[in-house]
């Protein structure tokens, strides 16, 4: 637990993203005795405050989790924070058609520091969360997916190959199995769990995370569709 005196600063700032149908407020919490910058937590305002509630409570528990349910917003961050968290931010990203797509960035540091990207998509008609499937005809655009998806696996691979040829690459036999080991274990454990919505288009989420020693050599998917060419897949109007 925390036992710093910590100062609270909620200050509510209107957040301006491609034709705003709601208010997206940011939570400040300052805890004065760390040497990091301020955390910042979304607070979504709605005009049916029902809806409201349901977004921020699902969005709490979705992002804490059921350890902090019976906590206020303000004391989750500071318990939570307490716990080697040094980084937590937001980014609003497509909030239209009733419709609030956002992500939540943290940063945390133990041994090593390492940062994630939870992904959220809301209707702010009703409230619902909406997984990928309520957005786009998974089991039609499948293929499509996994196809792109292969042919940057492929040029991961053969730039891993120009770069094992090069004599003073430091990359030798083991590392160089190691990563391909790794390459196809991302491969096979793919799943379409998040998506992210943009001005123009739709962003599958996902990351192959290596090893730290071999994490100079992620290689970088990106499965980023524009709404014109599937909008033949789309479920819920977007653009």
């Amino acid at each position: 637990m925390m036992k710093n005196i910590l100062l609270l600063v909620i200050l509510f700032i209107k957040c301006m993203c491609f034709g705003q149908e709601v208010q997206i407020d940011t939570l400040f919490i300052n805890p004065t005795q760390k040497r990091w910058e301020d955390f910042k937590f979304p607070i979504i305002r709605v005009e049916n405050e029902r809806v409201s509630k349901v977004i921020n409570e699902d969005l709490k528990e979705r992002f804490f989790g059921s350890e902090y349910s019976e906590f206020p917003i303000e004391k989750t961050i500071i318990e939570w924070g307490d716990e080697n968290i040094t980084y937590l931010d937001f980014e609003i990203t497509y909030n239209k058609n009733g419709i609030l797509s956002l992500n939540i960035s943290t940063e945390g540091c133990g041994a090593y520091c390492t940062n994630w990207t939870a992904y959220y998509n809301y209707s702010t008609i009703t409230g619902d969360f909406f997984i990928p499937e309520d957005i786009v005809k998974i089991s039609e655009i499948k293929d499509k997916i996994n196809g792109n998806k292969k042919s940057q696996f492929l040029k991961a691979k053969q730039e891993l190959d120009e770069l094992f040829a090069e004599p003073n690459s430091g990359l030798d036999k083991e590392g160089y199995d190691w990563v391909l080991q790794e390459y196809k274990s991302c491969e096979e454990a793919f799943e379409i769990t998040e998506i992210a919505l943009y001005k123009d288009y739709l962003e599958i989420i996902y990351n192959c995370h290596l090893p730290r020693a071999i994490r100079n050599l992620e290689p970088q998917i990106e499965l980023k569709y524009n709404y014109q060419d599937i909008s033949d897949y789309l479920k819920i109007k977007i653009n």
